[in-house]
């Protein structure tokens, strides 16, 4: 067996849901990793007051400025992203959902869910841009322009 489908296989055991309230604890923290943990990782990077070297906001034209959403139980929208992942996720492994909207409600308030924490990450070793259509680089040791010679999508 190779080392990805070896590794899939430990995850798939180490991480197996062994009911529907596991499913809700999952769902319950993807949610709070996609809609609120990245936004406001991303917000940790670029706040929402950061200036580009060349004076202009960072969030500015068609960058607008996410915000984080704060789990409710009382937010219908929430509830069914919720009950449909944690529904999904159950069927995945083969365990019985239950319709019952409050058993999904009363399971994700129970979940502790573990406050967010920043990662710091290093500064971008170099920056690139497009001048009279030509890449370039402009790398912080020395702050001179070159020609890029990394790939980078047009």
């Amino acid at each position: 067996m190779c080392l990805p489908v070896l590794q899939l296989d430990a995850s798939l055991n180490r991480d197996r849901p062994y009911s529907v309230k596991d499913c809700v604890r999952w769902a319950r923290l993807q949610f709070q990793r996609l809609f609120h943990n990245d936004i406001a990782q991303l917000l940790h990077t670029f706040p929402v007051d950061k200036v580009t070297a060349v004076g202009t906001k960072f969030w500015s034209g068609p960058k607008r400025a996410p915000g984080v959403v704060v789990f409710s139980p009382d937010d219908p929208t929430q509830m069914d992203f919720i009950q449909t992942a944690a529904t999904l996720y159950a069927t995945v492994f083969g365990l019985h959902p239950t319709s019952d909207r409050e058993f999904y409600r009363q399971a994700a308030i129970a979940v502790d869910v573990p406050p967010f924490t920043p990662r710091v990450r290093a500064p971008p070793s170099h920056t690139v841009g497009r001048l009279n259509g030509q890449s370039w680089c402009c790398s912080p040791c020395t702050l001179h322009h070159a020609p890029c010679t990394m790939y980078h999508a047009p």
